[in-house]
Protein backbone atom coordinates (compact mmCIF):
# COMPACT_ATOMS: atom_id res chain seq x y z
CA UNK A 1 0.00 0.00 0.00
CA UNK A 2 2.85 2.42 0.81
CA UNK A 3 4.61 1.74 -2.51
CA UNK A 4 1.41 2.46 -4.42
CA UNK A 5 0.94 5.71 -2.51
CA UNK A 6 4.53 6.75 -3.19
CA UNK A 7 4.16 5.89 -6.86
CA UNK A 8 0.91 7.88 -7.08
CA UNK A 9 2.54 10.83 -5.31
CA UNK A 10 5.52 10.67 -7.67
CA UNK A 11 3.25 10.56 -10.74
CA UNK A 12 1.30 13.53 -9.38
CA UNK A 13 4.52 15.46 -8.76
CA UNK A 14 5.70 14.71 -12.32
CA UNK A 15 2.34 15.81 -13.71
CA UNK A 16 2.44 19.06 -11.71
CA UNK A 17 6.04 19.73 -12.77
CA UNK A 18 5.15 19.21 -16.43
CA UNK A 19 2.13 21.50 -16.10
CA UNK A 20 4.34 24.18 -14.55
CA UNK A 21 6.95 23.76 -17.30
CA UNK A 22 4.23 24.11 -19.93
CA UNK A 23 2.86 27.23 -18.23
CA UNK A 24 6.35 28.76 -18.10
CA UNK A 25 6.94 27.79 -21.74
CA UNK A 26 3.71 29.46 -22.88
CA UNK A 27 4.49 32.54 -20.79
CA UNK A 28 8.00 32.83 -22.25
CA UNK A 29 6.70 32.21 -25.75
CA UNK A 30 4.21 35.09 -25.35
CA UNK A 31 6.93 37.37 -23.98
CA UNK A 32 9.18 36.59 -26.93
CA UNK A 33 6.34 37.24 -29.37
CA UNK A 34 5.55 40.54 -27.65
CA UNK A 35 9.19 41.62 -27.87
CA UNK A 36 9.40 40.53 -31.49
CA UNK A 37 6.24 42.42 -32.40
CA UNK A 38 7.53 45.52 -30.61
CA UNK A 39 10.80 45.32 -32.57
CA UNK A 40 8.89 44.81 -35.78
CA UNK A 41 6.69 47.83 -35.10
CA UNK A 42 9.79 49.94 -34.42
CA UNK A 43 11.37 48.72 -37.65
CA UNK A 44 8.15 49.46 -39.49
CA UNK A 45 8.12 53.02 -38.10
CA UNK A 46 11.74 53.49 -39.13
CA UNK A 47 10.96 52.16 -42.61
CA UNK A 48 7.96 54.48 -42.92
CA UNK A 49 10.10 57.45 -41.85
CA UNK A 50 12.71 56.50 -44.43
CA UNK A 51 9.96 56.22 -47.05
CA UNK A 52 8.61 59.63 -46.12
CA UNK A 53 12.10 61.11 -46.45
CA UNK A 54 12.52 59.40 -49.83
CA UNK A 55 9.12 60.69 -50.88
CA UNK A 56 10.11 64.24 -49.93
CA UNK A 57 13.35 63.90 -51.91
CA UNK A 58 11.50 62.58 -54.92
CA UNK A 59 8.91 65.32 -54.65
CA UNK A 60 11.73 67.88 -54.65
CA UNK A 61 13.21 66.11 -57.66
CA UNK A 62 9.84 66.25 -59.41
CA UNK A 63 9.59 69.95 -58.76
CA UNK A 64 13.15 70.57 -59.94
CA UNK A 65 12.66 68.56 -63.12
CA UNK A 66 9.30 70.15 -63.76
CA UNK A 67 10.91 73.60 -63.55
CA UNK A 68 13.54 72.68 -66.11
CA UNK A 69 11.26 70.81 -68.51
CA UNK A 70 11.99 70.79 -72.20
CA UNK A 71 9.19 71.39 -74.70
CA UNK A 72 9.15 67.71 -75.72
CA UNK A 73 8.02 66.43 -72.34
CA UNK A 74 5.15 67.82 -70.35
CA UNK A 75 5.18 68.40 -66.62
CA UNK A 76 2.45 65.79 -66.19
CA UNK A 77 4.60 63.07 -67.76
CA UNK A 78 7.46 63.84 -65.36
CA UNK A 79 5.13 63.85 -62.37
CA UNK A 80 3.59 60.55 -63.48
CA UNK A 81 7.00 58.91 -63.94
CA UNK A 82 8.30 60.04 -60.57
CA UNK A 83 5.01 59.26 -58.81
CA UNK A 84 5.24 55.72 -60.16
CA UNK A 85 8.82 55.51 -58.87
CA UNK A 86 7.65 56.56 -55.39
CA UNK A 87 4.79 54.05 -55.50
CA UNK A 88 7.11 51.22 -56.55
CA UNK A 89 9.58 51.98 -53.76
CA UNK A 90 6.78 52.13 -51.19
CA UNK A 91 5.38 48.76 -52.33
CA UNK A 92 8.84 47.19 -52.21
CA UNK A 93 9.49 48.46 -48.68
CA UNK A 94 6.06 47.31 -47.50
CA UNK A 95 6.63 43.81 -48.87
CA UNK A 96 10.02 43.64 -47.15
CA UNK A 97 8.54 44.80 -43.83
CA UNK A 98 5.77 42.17 -43.94
CA UNK A 99 8.16 39.41 -44.95
CA UNK A 100 10.62 40.20 -42.18
CA UNK A 101 7.81 40.33 -39.59
CA UNK A 102 6.61 36.83 -40.44
CA UNK A 103 10.14 35.43 -40.57
CA UNK A 104 11.03 36.88 -37.15
CA UNK A 105 7.89 35.49 -35.48
CA UNK A 106 8.41 32.04 -37.08
CA UNK A 107 12.07 31.92 -36.07
CA UNK A 108 11.32 32.93 -32.49
CA UNK A 109 8.48 30.43 -32.17
CA UNK A 110 10.73 27.64 -33.42
CA UNK A 111 13.50 28.66 -31.03
CA UNK A 112 11.13 28.62 -28.04
CA UNK A 113 9.74 25.23 -29.09
CA UNK A 114 13.24 23.77 -29.40
CA UNK A 115 14.25 25.07 -25.96
CA UNK A 116 11.10 23.66 -24.38
CA UNK A 117 11.74 20.24 -25.94
CA UNK A 118 15.33 20.33 -24.68
CA UNK A 119 14.20 21.26 -21.17
CA UNK A 120 11.55 18.52 -21.17
CA UNK A 121 14.12 15.94 -22.24
CA UNK A 122 16.46 17.00 -19.40
CA UNK A 123 13.63 16.90 -16.89
CA UNK A 124 12.60 13.39 -17.93
CA UNK A 125 16.13 11.98 -17.43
Amino acid sequence: NTIAELKAAEENAIKLRKEEELRIYEENKQKIKDVALKVIEEEKKAAMNALLEEKAKLRAKIEAEAASMKANKSKNEVVDDLSQEVTDKFKEASMKANKSKNEVVDDLSQEVTDKFKEASMKANK
